[in-house]
């Protein structure tokens, strides 16, 4: 596995893992994250992040690049050198690392952490097509709609 995919799938698991800051942000989460290693793995996995974004960075700062076409990067960095106006917002290097890690981490898999929690929500015991069925028995009823037809419905 190569590098960026390690640290993709690391930032993936990181994102998606059980946090306690998330649910006692007042100390308690903090201290528990810490003890667990959550705290750790999370400070490590950001610091990799903000490397492999700074070498990045710097690779679009290298004098000679080719500015033919521009990307997000390329935009940003022409934001973060402007001159800004007084009163205006300045974009600093922490905002465009920011942008790309919207861009990097949300934009590759994060319908599959979604789906993953969403499943884990799923009462004991219960298919997706009996809880579809439960849901379709409810609107039939709704509509004064036979049950008995409901078996029949095609889902």
């Amino acid at each position: 596995m190569d590098k960026v995919e390690e640290l993709v799938l690391e930032s993936e698991t990181n994102l998606g893992s059980f946090a306690f800051i998330d649910f006692f942000p007042a100390g308690l989460g903090w201290a528990i994250d810490r003890i667990s290693g959550q705290h750790s793995r999370l400070h490590k996995a950001f610091a990799r992040l903000s490397n492999f974004f700074q070498h990045v960075i710097d690779d679009h700062l290298k004098p000679g690049q080719s500015q033919d076409h521009s990307d997000i990067i390329g935009v940003m960095l022409d934001m973060i050198n402007k001159e800004s106006k007084v009163g205006s917002f300045k974009v600093t290097y922490d905002h465009l690392k920011g942008v790309m890690s919207d861009v990097f981490l949300a934009g590759v898999n994060a319908g599959a952490i979604t789906m993953i929690w969403a499943m884990t929500d799923l009462p004991d015991g219960m298919t997706i097509a009996d809880i579809n069925m439960e849901e379709a028995g409810a609107f039939v009823i709704a509509k004064k709609v036979p049950l008995e037809l409901v078996p029949a419905l095609h889902y």
